[in-house]
């Protein structure tokens, strides 16, 4: 083995984190391809979100996860044989949701939500990513129409 290569590695092992599932971590979008989109966390190697961690069937990723910004992502499995990670960005998203959401019952705010289904009982609604059930006792006029996909 050459000097340098025994350089290289000894440098490679100061730079050697030990990110482990669970964990939170700041990541800037390098690209795409057909796993997902591709995220250097300061790995060995270069993360990916799968698609389906990364939006709703209905959003483009793309658009969500720009190259060349910086988001947080959280681990969801470590380190493969190839040295990937896999990441998450709904995860995050939906726990700063879920803590917006405590904030306002907190505050006994009220919230708008978009109504995801009707079902015996009352609304599935979706607020900021996050569903939930509203029975139709709670629902503020019960003569109101209620349209699918409306507020």
């Amino acid at each position: 083995m050459a000097s340098g290569e025994l350089d290289f590695e000894e440098l490679l092992k100061q730079y050697d984190y030990n990110f482990q599932k669970g964990d939170l971590v700041k990541g800037l979008v390098c690209g795409y391809d057909s796993q997902g989109v591709m995220v250097d966390i300061g790995a060995k190697t270069i993360a990916v979100v799968p698609t389906r961690e990364a939006v709703d069937k209905d959003e483009n990723v793309e658009t969500k996860l720009e190259k060349g910004k910086e988001y947080e992502f959280l681990i969801i499995k470590e380190e493969d044989e190839d040295g990937k990670f896999l990441l998450s960005r709904k995860k995050v998203d939906f726990a700063y949701a879920w803590k917006e959401l405590e904030k306002a019952k907190a505050a006994d705010e009220t919230i708008l939500g978009t109504i995801a289904g009707i079902v015996k009982g009352g609304v599935l609604v979706e607020i900021s990513g996050v569903r939930g059930f509203v029975p139709s006792s709670q629902l503020r006029s019960k003569e109101t129409d209620l349209e699918v996909g409306g507020k």
